[in-house]
């Protein structure tokens, strides 16, 4: 398990974020199970990067690559098994419930349409940084 931001578990991610949130990255071998304590009232999804697995406390939930598992925060805990031969890859994530109206353009997630306008400049623009090529 490899914690990005937030906290699994008194483990830190190197992330900082503006808001209480989690971002975790799972490898689970054939036949593991994972079962992590998520923060009281948490939503949480598990992106398969790669794999099988069965989610929730009853293993009830198949999702595959590509697929996003959700909990709608109740729970406490995320919950997810190897239902397969090879190693299963998720992208554990989850923070408060989003508060007001959304508007979703893109990737950009806000609460009005002039914020996302507002995002898309400074995206644009450079504002939000630079992502570097790896290697």
């Amino acid at each position: 398990m490899r914690v990005i931001a937030g906290e699994l578990e008194g483990t830190r991610g190197p992330a900082e974020t503006l808001m209480p949130l989690f971002l975790w990255h799972a490898t689970l071998p054939p036949g593991a199970r994972l079962d992590a304590p998520t923060p009281d009232g948490a939503e949480a999804a598990a992106y398969v990067i790669d794999g099988e697995g069965r989610f929730g406390p009853e293993d009830a939930v198949v999702a595959r690559q590509g697929q996003l598992v959700l909990w709608e925060g109740d729970e406490g805990a995320v919950h997810a098994a190897n239902a397969g031969a090879k190693n299963l890859e998720l992208l554990l994530l989850g923070g408060a419930p989003a508060e007001g109206p959304l508007v979703f353009h893109g990737p950009f997630v806000m609460n009005s349409v002039d914020q996302v306008r507002a995002a898309e400049i400074a995206f644009r623009t450079g504002q939000m940084g630079q992502l570097q090529p790896s290697g």
